[in-house]
Formats: structure tokens, C-alpha cells, sequence
């Protein structure tokens, strides 16, 4: 299988960056006589390598190509981290004339091997990611290509098929056991692990199929297969407090009691309300005139209270021992009641 590997097109584009260039390319118009000689080299080899290869794309057509071409890219950006970032031996503004030359490159070149200077951005490490789920994608569907040439002809022995499936599970086994998690639930948010529909760790089953010739055609047979998890990420309380009070409000199947679908930000406004309104009253009470003032009053009506309390216990005693003594002169109109026996 490796043999067929090698003879991929974006396999061959990658081995070819690795090697030494054969003549010396930079642009024109770029000053090296004041760079000291060490540094001077390192730009002319970066720069012969990236005309070189970027001349080499007139050879690829589709998506070939069109990988080949972030690929490229990828190259240049880890160029540029290697001796502007972690070797600290160029700044930026030297670095420029490496930029300058792909400039030149896209103006002067005719379409078929046009390709367009776009610097990730991202990490280093989470670039290389993607770039390595990239090439397996490339490679398997050049595979899937050369298969299904074979797969018309009934007496060739199909050797890509073979290949195909045999580089699937090779790497079905080296993305899924490289302890690594996925870090979104919506597969768009991930730079990483997301290439296209087709080429994905949110999907297993379809990035990873099992092919299979009937009747001289190649078909794809999606087989169950363990998936990657999901990261644990810790809860943010305020979104899982949204989440729920989104959740109480979407239609449900069950029958349940009515509940208050008053929102918890209205219950919440409502009690800061009030224990803002409590706080300011505390403070009115104890520290200003107004609470002097009301202190007095409350005094003054609780003596008030006192006395008509007092007065009306006395007045009520009074009418008491009227109403005994009344009673007592009374006495003289009662009768006996005695049972009568026959």
C-alpha cells in the first residue's frame, strides 16, 4: 500500500518541499547585498523552493490542485514560524521579500497554475491538524478515482480497491486512537478536524467508509464505527440558567400542570428591586433626619395608643361594677325552680 501512497499526486507535491532546490530563484528587485551571508541563503532556499513548487501546479488539475495549493501555503506559514518566531533570525520586514516573491509568482503566472497567497492565521499546531486530515481526504479520493477506473474492467486486477480500503482503516485507527476529543458540538466552529462534509471527524461513518465493487461499480458501504467523544467542557452557569428557562418553554408531548412562565430575569429584577428598596429604607431609617423623624412619631403614637388603652380599661372597669351592683338589687325578682313529682 505504501508504493501506492507514493505515487499519489499531493504525496508526491509534499516530498518535493522537503528536497533541496536545483537552481537559486528570488525576485529581482529584492536588496541582499547588506543581509549577512547565512541569512541570505536561508532566503534564497525558501524562496527557490516556493517558485519551484509553485510552477509545479500547472501539472494538477480539481481538487488535486486545489490542495495542493493550501498545502503550499501551510509550507510558507511554517517557514515563517521557524525562522521569524521560534529562530528569532528574521523580522517581519525581511521576511516580506519570502512574501514579495509569491506576490510576483501570482502576477506573472498564467491561470492554470494560479494560487493565491492566504496565510492561516491560526496555530501551528492546530494547522498541521488540518493539513494532515486534508491529505488523507486527498489521498483516499485519488485512490477512489484509480478504483473505479479499475472496477470497469473485468479482467484487471483491482489493486487500488484493495489499496483503498486498506489506507482507510490505517488511518480510521491512527485519527481514532490519538487520544484526542472534539471540542464543538457544531462541526463549522472546528478549524481543526473540519475539512469539508466529506472529510470530518464529526462523521466517522462517512469520512471512513468501506467500499465494495458490484457489477463493475464502486460502492460506498457506511459501516458503524466508533466515533470520537466529545471534550468535557465545564458548564457556564448563566447559559445553562438560559438553556433551561428556553427548555420550559418548548412544547412537550407529556401533560403537565400549568407552571409560571413568568422569565427568571423578571423574578430576578424584581427581587434586586426590593432589596434595593429595603437597603435604601435602612439607611433612611437610621441615618438621616427623616428617620429621626419618624422614630419620634412612631414614640409619640405608642404613648397615644398607651393612654386610650388605659383610659378605656379604667372605663370599662367602672361600668363593670355598675353592672354587678345592678345585678345585685335585682336578685330579690328571682324564683326557685323546684322539679315536680307527680
Amino acid at each position: 500500500m505504501d508504493n501506492y501512497v507514493k505515487n499519489c499526486p499531493l504525496f508526491r507535491f509534499i516530498k518535493k518541499l522537503d528536497t533541496e532546490p536545483e537552481f537559486n530563484r528570488y525576485p529581482p528587485d529584492a536588496n541582499l547585498e547588506s543581509i549577512e551571508h547565512a541569512y541570505k541563503a536561508i532566503l534564497q532556499k525558501v524562496s527557490s523552493i516556493l517558485y519551484r513548487n509553485y510552477y509545479t501546479l500547472t501539472a494538477f488539475q480539481g481538487y488535486i490542485k486545489s490542495h495542493c495549493c493550501s498545502y503550499l501555503n501551510y509550507w510558507l506559514d511554517s517557514q515563517k514560524e521557524k525562522y521569524v518566531k521560534d529562530q528569532q533570525l528574521f523580522d517581519d520586514e525581511l521576511w516580506q521579500i519570502i512574501e514579495n516573491s509569491w506576490n510576483e509568482l501570482e502576477r506573472k503566472n498564467n491561470p492554470k497554475s494560479h494560487c493565491k497567497r492566504k496565510a492561516y492565521g491560526e496555530s501551528a499546531k492546530k494547522t498541521k491538524n488540518k493539513m494532515e486530515l486534508m491529505i488523507y481526504c486527498t489521498n483516499r479520493d485519488y485512490f477512489k478515482d484509480r478504483c473505479t477506473t479499475q472496477a470497469g474492467y473485468i479482467s484487471q486486477k483491482k489493486t487500488y480497491c484493495t489499496a483503498l480500503n486498506k489506507y482507510i482503516d490505517k488511518y480510521y485507527r491512527i485519527f481514532v486512537n490519538n487520544d484526542m476529543c472534539l471540542k464543538y458540538k457544531d462541526r463549522y466552529e472546528d478549524y481543526e478536524f473540519h475539512f469539508s462534509e466529506e472529510c470530518t471527524l464529526y462523521d466517522i461513518t462517512n469520512t471512513f467508509p468501506d467500499y465494495y465493487i458490484e457489477e463493475g461499480k464502486l460502492l460506498k458501504k457506511k459501516t458503524p464505527k466508533k466515533s470520537i467523544s466529545q471534550c468535557e467542557i465545564a458548564p457556564n452557569p448563566t447559559h445553562d440558567l438560559k438553556n433551561l428557562y428556553v427548555q420550559s418553554h418548548e412544547p412537550s408531548n407529556e401533560e403537565s400542570p400549568p407552571l409560571n412562565d413568568a422569565p427568571w430575569e423578571s423574578v430576578l429584577y424584581v427581587g434586586l428591586t426590593l432589596m434595593g428598596f429595603l437597603s435604601f429604607s435602612v439607611i433612611l431609617h437610621k441615618y438621616t433626619p427623616i428617620g429621626s423623624l419618624l422614630r419620634s412619631f412612631i414614640t409619640k403614637k405608642r404613648e397615644i395608643n398607651r393612654y386610650i388603652d388605659e383610659d378605656g380599661e379604667k372605663q370599662l372597669l367602672e361600668y363593670s361594677s355598675d353592672f354587678i351592683d345592678n345585678n345585685s338589687e335585682n336578685t330579690q325578682y328571682n324564683f326557685s325552680y323546684q322539679h315536680l313529682q307527680n
